[in-house]
């Protein structure tokens, strides 16, 4: 009986052991597991600011682009206005000699050539939230997955429980 006893009492230390060593083996997973999640939040943040930081600098150059742009605009309307003028008063002369002289050459075109076209959006937005979307349903999916394989590995060891009875310890 004696050795009965023992025997339970070592089997308790055993089982105590396997708690222990299970409950550490959680902690460390879950460290484990918070620092990769931590290093995935972080790597995200870090893509999302420099994807802010590339549409800010797009679209500074975009804004400078279209000040210079008008800049030119405003130039030219300012010598169409000044040759229509001059035309104007050459055409009040009566002298047709003068006329043709100081008759200024029409432009046929604007110094520039500016076809205002809309800019296409600086960025696919569509292609944006492709890329978000795919990425969390693979981090899904393979976060599902783990986690299935965690609770069959519960389903497992209970099963193995269930088949032991409490006679095994003594009989060998």
């Amino acid at each position: 009986m004696a050795n009965a006893i023992s025997d339970k009492c070592n089997t308790v230390i055993k089982v105590e052991n396997l708690m222990m060593e299970s409950r550490q083996k959680v902690e460390e997973t879950k460290v484990e597991a918070n620092q990769a999640f931590d290093g995935l939040v972080a790597a995200i943040l870090s893509k999302k600011a420099k994807l802010m930081e590339v549409l800010e600098e797009k679209q500074e150059a975009a804004e400078q682009k279209d000040e210079a742009l008008k800049r030119q605009l405003w130039l030219e309307i300012a010598e169409l206005r000044q040759t229509s003028v001059k035309m104007e008063e050459v055409l009040k002369t009566e002298d047709e000699f003068r006329l043709l002289q100081n008759l200024p050459s029409i432009p046929s075109a604007t110094n520039t050539r500016h076809c205002y076209t809309e800019r296409k959006s600086l960025l696919q937005v569509e292609k944006v939230l492709r890329a978000v979307v795919k990425i969390e349903e693979t981090l899904n999916e393979h976060m599902d997955k783990i986690i299935r394989e965690v609770l069959q590995g519960d389903t497992e060891d209970e099963a193995f429980e269930e088949q032991q009875t409490p006679f095994d310890d003594e009989l060998g």
